[in-house]
């Protein structure tokens, strides 16, 4: 009973979360607007979407993770939320500056194109959702990996996460893509780099190490 008490919040929650990623990536876009100039210059059928599909990954997150150990429920939850927190902050401000100061890249982040693989979605909504998955896999390495509890072998994988992994995704969403020649290598390493040693810095709290 207590469940479905807590369902209604949990998805305007979900959804006011969604609100304000999509309202972040106009602000990033345009520059200072308020947030809700950023919400009137979206169209509404675009807002009601965003808003569903908010609301829509939050239910499913909550119904999935219930039944689960706590352990592994704070493994996920944890690598989701702070892999988005990172991909939001750290990932598309390296790129605005990537961008603005070095023109090491073709755009500066914060983009709200339509993304035609995933069915139009905003490509900064997809990229925060992007790195909350990939979070929850970061989480669950630094969890059950061996010798996780070495000094700095949890940053040392979430560098290479992010480096190798996280841009393997170039084709589907918005990130630097791994290059061997200038500004490649090293744009990707600051860009998606910084993303994984966010999420692992971020994820150190929550201590996952020896959680059984």
């Amino acid at each position: 009973m207590s469940l479905l008490r807590s369902l209604p919040r949990v998805a305007a929650g979900g959804a006011l979360l969604a609100l304000l990623a999509l309202a972040a990536g106009r602000i990033g876009q345009r520059g200072a607007l308020p947030v809700p100039d950023a919400l009137l210059a979206i169209g509404a059928a675009r807002l009601g979407e965003i808003a569903a599909l908010g609301a829509a990954l939050a239910l499913l997150a909550t119904l999935l993770l219930r039944p689960m150990p706590d352990f592994l429920g704070r493994a996920l939850r944890g690598g989701f939320w702070t892999g988005v927190a990172s991909m939001a902050v750290l990932q598309q401000g390296a790129c605005f500056l990537l961008f603005h100061l070095f023109h090491a890249l073709p755009d500066p982040g914060f983009s709200l194109a339509p993304v035609p693989a995933l069915g139009g979605m905003p490509a900064y909504v997809a990229l925060l959702l992007a790195g909350g998955l990939a979070g929850v896999l970061l989480a669950l390495a630094v969890q059950w990996l061996p010798l996780m509890w070495l000094p700095g072998a949890d940053l040392a994988l979430g560098l290479a996460a992010g480096a190798l992994g996280l841009s393997q995704l170039a084709g589907v969403v918005p990130v630097p893509p791994f290059a061997v020649e200038a500004p490649g290598w090293w744009a990707n390493l600051v860009a998606n780099g910084s993303w994984g040693l966010g999420t692992v810095l971020l994820l150190r709290p929550l201590e996952l190490l020896g959680s059984e």
